[in-house]
């Protein structure tokens, strides 16, 4: 583990350099340069936290560490006149992530509004960008392309509260700091965190889509998922992990949804693409299936044929605009009340996927 007391600087880290070319890792808020000295060297990981949580918390900090020389401007000033007065603050996560690029600090809101556009290509060139938010969900993310034997838990710790701050103090502040979205001064640095922030929360959608094909598509030894592709000339329909093994039925193989009630499906389609079809020959209790993708919920209808089969279509034109790579297709399961115990319940099968 590297580290300079919770900070590291270029300076901090030539000295440690030698220690790179084995598995170590590096932490702490990154000084002047940092991060354009390291990346290519490293798999960058940062978490950022929703603006208004990030902008109470530092402020709550300021005030208690005696040793910080705005301390006094915090307590005198009070929250409010302290974003506006001290406009780094305001715009906090932004700033940092600045100056990890940059050898000098931006002397101005509108000299760091000029280097926003570095800031997002930077994110898109860590290795992982989660939000404090979504720890629990983006945490077996991270193990799985981090290739950890476990998935990680991150501790999440309300120092705020432990330092005796009430949650009616916190609440009153956070109220301060939606105002300020009306006030000329500063409006449009809250605005410059928030876009980043929500830049750092749409990246989830990019590591579930490696996650799938790392854990699924390359078939390792390690991978205890089965997996399948139904092939047309259409494209692909892979079954991604969370399916059973096969059942035999007289028309073929069909496959189960787990237990957890969601499924993955990964589609490698065509420009031609705009429907995928299955059909459903067993359901137990499911009352209600969604399919989304990149985000976004779609469409589908039943259709039942003559010989009582039933057929399930989704509808994929929203994602047209995406052809020409793989696109992760999430369903999810409601059920109404029955029994619960596996291997089947609450559960729904499918077989003859294709792409039309």
């Amino acid at each position: 583990m590297i580290s300079d007391a919770g900070n590291i600087s270029v300076d901090f880290i030539k000295t440690q350099e030698h220690r790179l070319n084995t598995p170590v890792f590096v932490h702490g808020h990154a000084q002047h340069g940092v991060m354009s000295h390291l990346m290519g060297h490293v798999r960058a990981i940062t978490f950022l936290r929703d603006p208004p949580a990030q902008a109470v918390s530092n402020y709550l900090h300021l005030a208690r560490d005696l040793d910080n020389p705005l301390r006094c401007a915090a307590i005198n000033l009070g929250f409010t006149r302290f974003l506006t007065t001290f406009w780094q603050y305001a715009v906090y996560q932004v700033h940092a992530l600045d100056v990890s690029i940059t050898p000098e600090p931006a002397r101005f809101p509108e000299e760091l509004e000029q280097r926003v556009g570095d800031v997002f290509t930077l994110l898109d060139k860590m290795f992982f960008v989660g939000c404090l938010e979504q720890v629990n969900d983006v945490s077996p993310l991270l193990s799985l392309l981090l290739g950890l034997p476990a998935c990680l838990t991150v501790p999440c710790l309300n120092t705020a509260a432990e330092h005796g701050t009430d949650g009616e103090t916190i609440t009153r502040l956070r109220a301060e700091y939606e105002a300020l979205h009306d006030n000329a001064r500063i409006a449009h640095l809250l605005s410059l965190e928030r876009s980043v922030y929500n830049k750092a929360a749409s990246l989830r959608s990019r590591y579930e889509r490696c996650c799938v094909e790392q854990a699924f598509l390359a078939g390792t030894s390690r991978s205890k998922s089965p997996y399948t592709g139904y092939a047309g000339a259409n494209g692909i329909v892979y079954l991604a992990g969370n399916w059973r093994p096969p059942e035999m039925t007289p028309a073929g193989p069909g496959w189960w949804t787990d237990s957890d009630e969601r499924s993955t499906l990964l589609i490698e389609s065509s420009p031609a693409v705009h429907t995928l079809e299955a059909e459903i020959y067993v359901t137990h209790f499911v009352s209600r299936l969604v399919f989304e993708a990149d985000g976004l919920v779609l469409g589908h209808s039943f259709q039942a044929t003559k010989d009582s089969n039933r057929y399930i279509r989704v509808d994929l034109r929203s994602l047209s605009r995406q052809q020409g790579r793989r696109t992760i297709l999430t369903l999810r399961l409601a059920r109404e009340v029955g029994p619960s115990v596996p291997p089947h319940y609450p559960a729904l099968a499918f077989r003859g996927f294709q792409l039309v």
